[in-house]
């Protein structure tokens, strides 16, 4: 899961459509997301489980979180995210 919050995080500093910058609320949503999706291709469908786990990965990585902030984000990106069912979407469609 780390890997794939490392990934998404590089792919907002690549991003080619430099619209805007992300906020905290778009770095917990990347976060987010990717745990949501982790968490449901390891067969966890619990939304009780899910909350804990974002809000121990948040905390566990605070740190990324805050060098998230501020880097290039598409303007598409707060639509999209929402909407990718796999890491590799979130992070090749929604953030480049």
């Amino acid at each position: 899961m780390t890997r794939a919050v490392t990934v998404a995080l590089f792919m907002l500093t690549l991003s080619a459509c430099q619209q805007r910058t992300a906020t905290r609320a778009d770095c917990q949503l990347i976060l987010d997301r990717i745990i949501t999706i982790e968490l449901g291709e390891l067969g966890y469908r619990d939304p009780l489980f899910a909350r804990r786990k974002q809000s121990e990965l948040r905390e566990r990585l605070k740190s990324r979180l805050d060098n998230c902030i501020g880097r290039p984000i598409p303007a598409h990106a707060t639509t999209c995210i929402p909407n990718a069912t796999t890491t590799e979407a979130l992070s090749h469609e929604c953030l480049r």
